[in-house]
């Protein structure tokens, strides 16, 4: 960029500088709802696990969330009728099968899958699970967000008018297997308002984990939804009373292979 100034006395100065603009997602201002019950904070969240492997993609995950790999041996205590649970509290969920801890990835809250029906009633391990997570997120301002997700394994963060719409904007994404990790992407909000949002994860073998965080200009993570922080935390809410039309299964999955 070229800066150009002029001092009080008539000197006239011009610099060059570089500056780099980091990658940013922009949602659009139509995804803003404004039929969201705001009542009550929270998630909604469907647990689905298979007997079989799970090689650790998108594409497979979205297929096994649409019953194509089996049933799911997942629990549903505390599910509705179309097998979602509200949580009311931050999404920081984490396992490490060799000690039994729960403080997997940045945070440590306590929580561990069993409150979210993982590992399933005959199931040994959270090996082959994922998690389908409905939001609407609340940005009170304009402007740039940076946000974060620490999994092990893979996730994939959407946004569209219904958060189901498997045509909404990729968000952020880590396509594979890992270890808990972050994955930090940034989003334009136009206007201040409650968006939707879909975020699924999943685990293929071993230890799982799942955070979703806010990073603050300082470089502090703050978890969505942490009503013990509420004034740099986002609030999160599960239900809005109505549900646009939306896509709710591509065939062939995106990402897919071998298909003919």
């Amino acid at each position: 960029i070229e800066i150009s100034l002029q001092t009080t006395q008539g000197t006239e100065y011009t610099v060059q500088r570089s500056l780099t603009v980091q990658p940013y997602v922009t949602i659009p201002e139509a995804f803003a709802r404004s039929d969201v019950d705001t009542s009550m904070q929270g998630f909604r969240i469907r647990a689905y696990q298979i007997e079989g492997s799970h090689p650790n993609t998108i594409a497979f995950t979205e297929e096994m969330l649409a019953g194509l790999h089996g049933p799911n041996i997942a629990g549903d205590v505390g599910v509705d009728a179309e097998g979602y649970l509200t949580w009311m509290d931050v999404l920081d969920f984490g396992y490490d099968n060799k000690t039994g801890a729960t403080s997997v990835g940045n945070f440590d809250t306590g929580y561990d899958f069993l409150l979210i029906n993982l590992p399933g009633p005959t199931a040994t391990s959270l090996d082959s699970s994922a998690l389908e997570v409905l939001a609407f997120v609340e940005f009170p301002h304009a402007g740039l967000y940076t946000m974060g997700i620490n999994s092990d394994d893979g996730f994939c963060l959407q946004t569209g008018l219904n958060p189901k719409d498997r045509f909404g904007i990729v968000v952020g994404q880590y396509d594979g297997d890992r270890s808990a990790a972050d994955s930090i992407f940034s989003v334009f909000v136009p206007k201040p308002g409650i968006y939707p949002f879909r975020l699924i994860w999943w685990n293929g073998t071993g230890s799982a984990g799942v955070e979703w965080f806010t990073v603050q200009e300082d470089g502090t993570k703050v978890l969505l939804n942490d009503m013990m922080n509420p004034d740099i935390s986002l609030k999160v809410y599960p239900t809005a009373a109505s549900e646009p039309p939306y896509v709710s299964a591509v065939s062939p999955a995106p990402g897919a292979t071998q298909v003919r």
